[in-house]
């Protein structure tokens, strides 16, 4: 059971390398389910890479049958692990759910099953055979029906995972260049690695290894740096339940970590944003606004007005604060919705301004109240002073009122008796008047 080293595992070597740096730092975020399922994938590209460096190694043809049994644990694993992952990664996760995890798993199940049992059978591979004829040893074989069908099983869930990928793409945020060249790198290594060992495309001795645990632990790796260090995509399907592209209130949304995952287009107005701020700390993005800097971190609803000055124009929004939670009531971020309130304040300003205005307007009116000293013989009123005043001057004096002098009935009668007896007759005069009296 001699062991065979050559040059050309290189590539398997640093699969285990890369994938066990990305199980390490994925167990940090074990808490997190992009982080257990990163974790579970970077163990099954350890196991898959591992193993695979010895059943290349090794030149006996029952130890490389037990060991190539064996890779299928974490080729399987691989399969739907990397599905879960770009769920995860893209939110979509209708795909991560216990029943769905269960439902997915079926096939590679059946493929334990089939390859331990596979010398009743023949499904999986028949016709085996150790070719020596490279620099190391290698299982001939020729491959039976149920390879195939595992085999077109994975490649639709790579598609389906590719079409996660391309459709993040495609839909806002819109991301940097070099996160758009980042994700589709991630969704063309595993499919170029397969089929370049599959249908044996590569030059000799080349053809003889399988670089896909290799070409999965590169787009692992990238795909783990991308979430892990800027946490840019877990959030967005969730604020984008709450997010219509064309609403015109402005809308800003940030990641668990405080960087900014996706805005809308009233709030790249609002904040005059000429470039893209993706995984910008907040603080940066919000530094035209006056606001309560422990606003960040609320983990409830919260509620306060801000003002924003641009180019010495003062706006004043209704900023609320919504923590957004994912299906396991974790917070994964913060939704900030901004109502612009500028014209209804300075209204309410316009109107405490005149109401201040007609207090002070009232306070001034002169007005006459309590007791007022008067001569019972001339009638005069004796003011503050104590001086005696004629009546008209004192009313005149302490109000608003103006007179206009006529002269009443009794005094006509006594002072105009012809004229009092003229109008009486003409009616203008209601000769009653005195007998009520």
């Amino acid at each position: 059971m001699n062991f065979t080293f050559s040059i050309y595992f290189t590539p398997l070597i640093l699969a285990v390398i890369l994938s066990s740096i990305v199980m390490i730092y994925s167990w940090r975020y074990r808490r997190e389910a992009h982080g257990q399922a990163f974790f579970i994938l970077a163990l099954a590209g350890v196991w898959w890479a591992f193993l695979n460096i010895f059943d290349y190694g090794f030149n006996t043809l029952p130890v490389k049958l037990f060991l190539a049994k064996l890779e299928y644990f974490g080729i399987e694993t691989v399969i739907v692990g990397w599905l879960c992952v770009v769920a995860n990664f893209t939110g979509q996760t209708k795909w991560v759910t216990r029943r769905s995890v269960l439902l997915l798993s079926i096939i590679p199940i059946l493929t334990f099953i089939v390859i331990w049992t596979n010398r009743w059978h023949g499904l999986m591979y028949y016709n085996i055979s150790l070719d020596t004829n490279g620099p190391f040893s290698v299982i001939k074989k020729t491959y039976g029906t149920w390879f195939w069908i595992t085999f077109s099983y994975s490649n639709v869930l790579m598609i389906i995972s590719s079409m996660m990928l391309i459709q993040r793409l495609t839909h806002p945020p819109k991301l940097r260049k070099s996160q758009i060249i980042s994700l589709m790198v991630c969704a063309l290594i595993p499919w170029v690695g397969n089929y370049l060992f599959v249908f044996k495309l590569m030059p000799e001795p080349w053809s003889r290894v399988d670089l896909t645990s290799a070409c999965l632990s590169i787009s692992g790796a990238v795909m783990a740096f991308g979430l892990f260090r800027f946490q840019i995509m877990e959030v967005i399907p969730i604020a984008r339940d709450y997010i219509l592209e064309d609403i015109s209130d402005a809308i800003l949304v940030l990641d668990g970590h405080n960087r900014v995952a996706d805005y809308n287009p009233a709030c790249r107005a609002m904040l005059q944003i000429d470039k893209i701020i993706i995984a910008q700390p907040v603080e940066e993005v919000m530094m035209p606004l006056v606001f309560r800097p422990e606003l960040i971190e609320e983990i409830k609803t919260a509620r306060e007005e801000v003002t924003l000055t641009i180019d010495k124009e003062t706006k004043i929004y209704d900023l609320r604060i919504r923590p957004l939670f994912d299906q396991k009531q974790k917070l994964r971020g913060r939704l900030f919705h901004f109502h612009d309130v500028t014209e209804k304040r300075l209204a309410e300003m316009q109107l405490e301004k005149t109401v201040a205005e007609l207090r002070q307007a009232l306070t001034e009116v002169k007005a006459l109240s309590g007791l007022l000293p008067i001569c019972s013989s001339c009638k005069k009123i004796r003011d503050d002073n104590g001086y005696w005043n004629e009546v008209e001057a004192y009313i005149r004096q302490h109000s608003e009122a103006e007179f206009s002098h006529g002269i009443c009935p009794d005094c006509m009668r006594k002072l105009y008796p012809e004229q009092y007896e003229s109008l009486v007759k003409k009616g203008k005069i209601d000769q009653n008047y005195h007998n009520n009296e």
